[in-house]
């Protein structure tokens, strides 16, 4: 507006009438620093700026940082901006985070002030995640008991959102103790429950996260003919049934190449694909595996990557530092202490630091730069106690 020729770019001032002095001092701020130095609720306030003033790259900025901080304070006050255009990104996850979060939300102090067509869209919804459908009708009796001025026909819409017939025996005791607040008369509740469709739509929910299983030891009846799985199945949905209930929906990948493995290693570096290594492909301690595979979602079958520098079965695959960890094992009988890391832009498998001592059947996880290694088995004997190993990020030494 200043420097583009247009009329206020002629003068030596230009007058804003319709922005306030702290949502100027913020964008002004933001334009010479590309730093918005501001917090929940402030954060929403600089969007909402943003957002009305055109300042695409600051809504960008403030949209991330909303969603890497979503809570249900914040989801609850982005509901009201559900049809904003500009704002799609971060209410896509804030209301996830509602459907995945509902008692923790309902608990919130301002959670009685959302409206009773947004409380019955979240109840409604086949992808609600609670425990037991308990819970559901808990968020909407703590609304209605907030608001005592209800009218009973809303109510009744409201309650009728909460899927009754999914309920156990147990739940629906819990809901007659419970009952309406007040001035909702009892009988309502009872007619709600008599009229409920029996077992009633299933809710569901996608993961955000897959779990995925790779191959493993085929079983048979007749143990004498099992022999190794080359299947993979992820999880693309879970169900919540009746009660307790729960079933999972399984999809297939593109199989591992035959003849399958089992006790193998595997894992994600980026979300978007897998590496598996190691294991064996039969029983024999002949049969140990150096191999390693990999396959993303831009790819029809598995492919073949630098193999390990030795062969292992029976050990853990963790990502650190964007790099693979093959820790431990067992080959060709003997437990292993040695440690291999995976870069995958070289595509090369390289010594690293060794273990206290050889382990295999062992688990490991990496939380806050250390990592854990679980009891595991050196032939000799099996731990009792899990082992804490000093930080890979110096990536120079292990010790336990």
């Amino acid at each position: 507006m200043l420097l583009s020729g247009m009329r206020e770019s002629q003068g030596t001032k230009v007058c804003l009438r319709t922005i306030s002095s702290q949502d100027l001092r913020l964008l002004v701020s933001f334009a010479y620093s590309g730093v918005v130095r501001e917090r929940w609720p402030g954060l929403l306030r600089v969007a909402q700026a943003a957002l009305q003033y055109q300042s695409s790259s600051c809504l960008d900025l403030c949209q991330r940082a909303l969603a890497q901080s979503l809570c249900p304070a914040l989801c609850l006050a982005l509901f009201p901006m559900v049809e904003t255009p500009g704002l799609e990104k971060v209410w896509g996850k804030a209301h996830r985070y509602l459907l995945t979060h509902l008692p923790a939300v309902a608990l919130c102090p301002t959670f009685p002030s959302l409206p009773a067509t947004c409380l019955a869209e979240l109840l409604d919804s086949d992808e609600l995640h609670i425990q037991e459908e308990f819970e559901a009708f808990m968020a909407a009796r703590r609304w209605l008991a907030a608001n005592p001025d209800t009218q009973e026909s809303e109510a009744k819409a409201l309650l009728r959102c909460v899927r009754f017939g999914r309920m156990s025996t147990r739940e629906l005791r819990k809901v007659r103790a419970a009952g309406l607040p007040p001035p909702l008369s009892p009988d309502l509740l009872y007619q709600l429950m008599v009229e409920a469709e029996i077992p009633g739509q299933e809710r569901w929910r996608e993961p955000d996260q897959a779990l995925v299983v790779i191959g493993g030891d085929g079983l048979r009846p007749n143990m004498d003919r099992r022999q190794p799985s080359c299947k993979v199945w992820w999880a693309r949905a879970f169900h919540c049934g009746m009660g307790l209930v729960r079933t999972v929906e399984w999809c297939r990948l593109p199989d591992l190449p035959a003849p399958g493995r089992f006790r193998h290693g595997a894992a994600s570096l980026t979300g978007s694909e897998l590496y598996v290594c190691g294991g064996q492909d039969f029983y024999s301690h002949a049969n140990t595996l150096a191999s390693t595979l990999r396959w993303s979602s831009s790819q029809e079958d598995w492919e073949e990557m630098a193999p390990l520098c030795q062969a292992r079965s029976f050990f853990p695959l963790v990502v650190f530092d964007g790099e693979l960890y093959a820790l431990g094992g067992r080959d060709n009988g003997v437990a292993l202490n040695s440690v291999e890391a995976y870069n995958p832009e070289l595509n090369v498998w390289r010594p690293a630091p060794a273990l206290p001592a050889p382990c295999f059947a062992h688990t490991a996880a990496i939380l806050e730069g250390r990592l854990y290694l679980s009891p595991g088995s050196d032939w000799l004997k099996t731990e009792s106690h899990p082992k804490t190993v000093s930080s890979l990020g110096s990536k120079d030494s292990i010790t336990s």
